[in-house]
């Protein structure tokens, strides 16, 4: 969402925009396990499988994300978005 609103601002430069968003969800998601850890709700075995495929995903992700041109970096965020939304939507009417 960052990113198209990003892209209805004007930005332009998808790798400099992933890059914007990346440190801001590593900020949100920074104070949200403080608060769950300070709460005590958090299943740590869970989390810590989580947090090792997360980063082997981010960084496997980036790496090919920056093979490839921009355009067709967006065109396969649309294509993944598409398809969640699809399957929720019909998970929730069917």
């Amino acid at each position: 969402m960052m990113m198209a609103v990003w892209s209805v601002l004007g930005f332009s430069d998808i790798r400099a925009m992933n890059a914007i968003k990346v440190v801001l969800v590593v900020a949100a998601n920074t104070v949200a396990v403080l608060c769950f850890s300070v709460a005590g709700s958090v299943a740590w075995r869970e989390t810590l499988i989580m947090l090792v495929a997360a980063a082997a995903g981010g960084y496997i992700g980036a790496r090919v994300a920056l093979r490839l041109r921009p355009s067709h970096v967006r065109i396969g965020i649309s294509v993944v978005n598409f398809l969640i939304t699809a399957a929720f939507f019909c998970k929730k009417f069917f």
